[in-house]
C-alpha cells in the first residue's frame, strides 16, 4: 500500500478513535438517548387554565393568542417554577384577565390536575385523578 493511502486513512480514522477513546461527542456516529428512556407508568401532574362561565361551566384555555407568551407546554414548567410564589401566579392570571377582560360572573382558574396514565393496547391512555384550584381572579 502506497504511503500516500496510508497517511490519508490515518488521517481520516485517528480523530474518531480519539473521539470514541476520550469520550467525546462525535456528532454523525453521537447516540441520541431523545426517546430511549423507558416508559414509566403511573401519576402525572399537568397544569391548566380555564375559563369558567357564570354559570358553573370550566373550559379550558388552548388558544395560543391567550396563552401568549406561553402555550400549553411552556405552562406546565413556568407554573412549577412559581408554585411556590401565590403571588405572581396571580399577578400573572390578572394579566390574561386585563388582556382579555371577562364577562359579568366569568372568572379564570388555573388548575393542578393529577392524571393517572395507563397503557393498554400500545397506546398511552389517561384518566382525570384530582384537580384542584391553585389560583383564581375575577367572579363574583
Amino acid at each position: 500500500m502506497p504511503l500516500r493511502v496510508r497517511v490519508c486513512i490515518l488521517v481520516l480514522t485517528l480523530p474518531l478513535l480519539v473521539c470514541g477513546v476520550l469520550d467525546v461527542d462525535s456528532w454523525p456516529f453521537s447516540n441520541f438517548p431523545m426517546y430511549s428512556a423507558p416508559l414509566r407508568l403511573g401519576m402525572a401532574t399537568r397544569y391548566g387554565l380555564y375559563r369558567i362561565e357564570p354559570d358553573g361551566r370550566s373550559r379550558e384555555i388552548r388558544s395560543r393568542e391567550w396563552l401568549w407568551p406561553l402555550n400549553r407546554q411552556r405552562l406546565q414548567p413556568f407554573v412549577r417554577q412559581r408554585l411556590k410564589q401565590p403571588e405572581q401566579l396571580r399577578a400573572l392570571l390578572a394579566d390574561y384577565a386585563r388582556r382579555w377582560p371577562l364577562g359579568a360572573g366569568q372568572r379564570l382558574e388555573l388548575r393542578e390536575q393529577r392524571v393517572r396514565l395507563f397503557q393498554q393496547d400500545d397506546r398511552l391512555h389517561s384518566q382525570l385523578f384530582s384537580s384542584q384550584v391553585i389560583s383564581e381572579v375575577g367572579g363574583p
